[in-house]
Order: C-alpha cells, then structure tokens, then sequence
C-alpha cells in the first residue's frame, strides 16, 4: 500500500470519470478510508448522468443491443473495462441515481442487498474533504450534473466546485488538453502545497 511504502498515513487523490466514482463508493461504503484522504480531487464526477447528452441516452437506451455490441467490443479490449462495470455506468445513467448493481432480477437483488433494488451510495457519509472540477463543455458529465452530485456530499466535505475556465472544455481534456497544466493541474498542485482542509 501506498502508505506503508511512504509512511505517510492519508493521501490526496485525484481522479477523473471512473475514478471519482470510485473513490466516492469507496468512501460511502467504507467511511473508515475517509481518514486516509486529505484531499479527493474530482475531476468531472461520473455520479449523476440525468442530463448526459441526448446522442448518447439515444445509444444507449437499446440496452439488450448495447450489451451484446459491448460485449464483443470487449472481447476484443478485455483490459479497458468490463461488461458489468460498464451495464453498471448505463444502469447510472438511465436512472440518474448513484446506488449499486442492478441485477435486473429481484430475486439476485434480494440475495445480494436483502431488497429488490439495489441500495444507494450513501455520500453523508463521505467526510474527507472533496474538491470538484467541472468543464462546460462535457457531454458526459453535464454542468448540472455536476451540481447534483456537488449537493449529495455534507457541506461540511465539500470544499470547492470549480468551472474550468475554458468554455470549450470537454470530458477528456481532463487528461488530454494541451493547456490542463495551466487550467486545472497547476490549481490542484497549489491546493496540495497550500490548503489546509480540516
């Protein structure tokens, strides 16, 4: 682990898409890691999808087809994501909620989380400090999706929801944009050396 390597005992972590999603089911579900982060960076938050661009929900919505399409595009790049995780990003988006795998049965629902529906990520419960960055221009991660998922933390966690200053700024320019150094790298740097979230 990260902190035995280093002796530190918590961490910053910046994550992008997927890997804000991560940490925020992380820290919902098992709050004693809340203590390990000093500061989790979101960039483009992959919690809330209600507005994601109409193109895409419009792919999206023939699901049994989407499936089967992603399941041999994924037999053919096992390593980039998995069928289930990716159902799972789908299930997020066609019910703009951020709760568990649904197994589309009530049966295995039941077997798995004691209810027919799969259970909600429970974010009152994320205490580490959380700052997010969103882009205008993000067909993934719209603006008011952002807001949405920014409401769901305790304010008391929340410490910053920041525009990237570039009205052209896409879901991938987080980790491709020439000029992210400057729009957004250069502020979480800063944050890191000067900020001190209690």
């Amino acid at each position: 682990m990260v902190t035995e390597t280093t002796g530190n005992k918590a961490m910053y972590y910046v994550g992008h898409s997927m890997g804000t999603s991560m940490l925020t089911v992380l820290l919902s579900m098992r709050p004693e890691y809340n203590d390990r982060i000093l500061t989790g960076f979101l960039l483009s938050p992959a919690i809330h999808f209600g507005n994601t661009a109409p193109q895409l929900r419009f792919f999206m919505r023939g699901s049994n087809y989407f499936q089967t399409t992603l399941s041999i595009l994924l037999g053919a790049f096992p390593d980039v994501i998995s069928t289930k995780t990716w159902t799972h990003y789908v299930q997020l988006i066609h019910t703009d909620q951020f709760c568990q795998f649904n197994y589309g049965f009530k049966t295995k629902n039941r077997e798995k989380y004691g209810s027919d529906s799969p259970p909600c990520y429970n974010l009152s419960k994320v205490t580490a400090p959380i700052v997010i960055y969103w882009g205008h221009n993000d067909i993934f991660v719209r603006p008011q999706d952002a807001a949405k998922s920014a409401s769901k933390f305790p304010s008391s966690s929340l410490k910053e929801f920041n525009k990237v200053d570039d009205p052209l700024f896409t879901h991938l320019d987080f980790t491709i944009a020439k000029d992210a150094d400057v729009l957004l790298y250069d502020q979480i740097l800063s944050t890191m050396m000067n900020a001190t979230y209690e």
